[in-house]
């Protein structure tokens, strides 16, 4: 049986607007490429649980040469910047589930978001497993985040099926066995599940 293993953030759950990354600046009195770069540069360690959410500020701020203004604040509007869902993507994966296709997840994701993205969203507790990156310490495009997935599911790499906004998390998904499809959007997608199902 051919399991889909699917990432969470620009597949069922949407990336950040831009009223999100709005309120991100204000919360912390900074903006423009440098803050976001250093945002990204720092978050690999907080998405693999690896750094609190206090260090992550501390570090964007170290890297910045600037203090947080307001450390709570920014944590909080994180938190709620990637909150928004693609009601059509969980309605078609949901509906997967329930025609007794086995689907599972793998999210990079901090632990204090995976806390409350689980309690918000009440049908991620029908995949299985569930795979979030901030209880593993490691984080996407490890491999051996991968290789965690494929004994969690089971089953052989090359029955999994994976699904992910990004080529280069893909690609690593592929270097250890597993297919992979890079999503662009629905309608590309229904296609190459059914072929992995054995239902085109």
């Amino acid at each position: 049986m051919t399991v889909l293993l699917f990432d969470l953030y620009g597949v069922l759950l949407r990336t950040q607007d831009a009223d999100g990354l709005a309120r991100i600046e204000q919360a912390t009195g900074h903006s423009g490429e440098e803050f976001w770069a250093a945002y990204w540069g720092c978050r690999h360690g907080y998405d693999a649980g690896t750094m609190s959410a206090h260090e992550y500020w501390a570090a964007v701020g170290d890297q910045l040469g600037a203090p947080i203004r307001d450390v709570e604040q920014a944590h909080e509007q994180d938190l709620r910047s990637w909150m928004g869902s693609d009601p059509e993507m969980i309605a078609y994966v949901t509906g997967l589930i329930g025609d007794g296709v086995r689907v599972a997840l793998l999210s990079n994701i901090p632990v204090e978001l995976a806390e409350r993205v689980l309690v918000s969203f009440d049908w991620l507790a029908r995949f299985e497993p569930l795979i979030l990156s901030g209880r593993t310490g490691l984080a996407k495009p490890d491999p051996r985040l991968f290789e965690r997935a494929v004994e969690a599911t089971g089953v052989a790499a090359g029955d999994i099926l994976f699904i992910d906004d990004r080529l280069e998390n893909v690609e690593a998904a592929q270097s250890v066995g597993l297919q992979g499809h890079v999503f662009i959007g629905i309608d590309d997608l229904r296609p190459v599940i059914e072929r992995a199902l054995g239902r085109d």
